[in-house]
């Protein structure tokens, strides 16, 4: 098991006293970059449709906010799925099904608000995806 908090303050002490107790200048690997590719270029598409189909209902700093929140959840999916594929572990891949449908259910918030009020399964998406992310943590 690796502590985080360990390997954080090795680091860090090792910077402070000029000593660099680990390795940092291995050149970062990116498994199957092809596959990360195609991941950018659907989430970025999904991103630009969702945000098409919402723009005329926010104005000002509510656009901001559900872009920049848009933006962070999106990111957050990504880093779950660049661990997955990094790992390739069960676990990490269930997290990662968890975020996706975390994005979807957020996606669906933002129709609900900003386009028509449609009953759409967000409680159902929201609750898969938190069962998911625990469910691949604690596995």
């Amino acid at each position: 098991q690796i502590s985080y908090t360990g390997l954080f303050l090795t680091s860090l002490q090792g910077r402070l006293s000029g000593e660099d107790t680990l390795q940092t200048d291995a050149p970062l690997q990116v498994p199957h970059p092809a596959l990360v590719a195609f991941v950018l270029v659907l989430y970025a598409a999904v991103f630009v449709w969702i945000y098409r189909k919402t723009r005329t209902g926010m104005r000002g700093f509510v656009r901001a906010a559900v872009i920049v929140y848009a933006l962070l959840v999106w990111m957050m999916s990504l880093a779950a799925f660049l661990r997955g594929l990094y790992l390739q572990t069960l676990p990490s891949l269930i997290v990662w099904a968890g975020s996706v449908m975390f994005v979807v259910s957020d996606s669906l918030i933002a129709l609900n608000l900003f386009v028509e009020k449609k009953n759409r399964p967000v409680m159902q998406t929201y609750l898969t995806a938190q069962f998911l992310i625990v469910a691949g943590c604690l596995f």
